[in-house]
């Protein structure tokens, strides 16, 4: 499942599907903020994957996220669709996790790669799309 700005939700931690506990809720809290310093407690770790519709009282999917804005105002499935595909904002989020990428490259492992960056790995996920992949 393809988020509008490339994530995969199937393979994030907060995604329901992915969380059978509170250790789970546990594990991501301490791991996004140790990787991609994002702060949010356990008991807010719960997310029904970008599509679902906003909750009150839930932080996920991001209330602020202004690409699911912009793609649903376009029309689009998502950014890979968009003729400004790549845009700024775009850009800038990407390099955002390629920077906490090279920060932490010599001290992640692999189940830590594929837990905390490789679903937000949108350059990939979009570019194999553009591809038609």
């Amino acid at each position: 499942m393809l988020s509008a700005c490339g994530f995969r939700c199937d393979l994030c931690p907060a995604f329901n599907e992915n969380v059978s506990s509170e250790a789970d809720q546990v594990a991501t809290s301490e791991g996004w903020k140790k990787y991609n310093d994002i702060d949010m407690p356990p008991e807010q770790i719960s997310c029904d994957g970008y599509s679902s519709p906003l909750r009150s009282g839930h932080e996920l999917p991001s209330r602020k996220c202004e690409t699911r804005d912009c793609v649903t105002k376009r029309g689009l499935g998502n950014c890979a669709s968009c003729e400004e595909y790549l845009c700024d904002r775009r850009e800038s989020n990407m390099r955002d996790l390629e920077r906490a990428i090279e920060k932490h490259a010599s001290s992640v492992s692999e189940e830590e790669y594929s837990r905390f960056f490789e679903p937000y790995d949108a350059r990939k996920h979009l570019g194999m799309l553009k591809r038609g992949r």
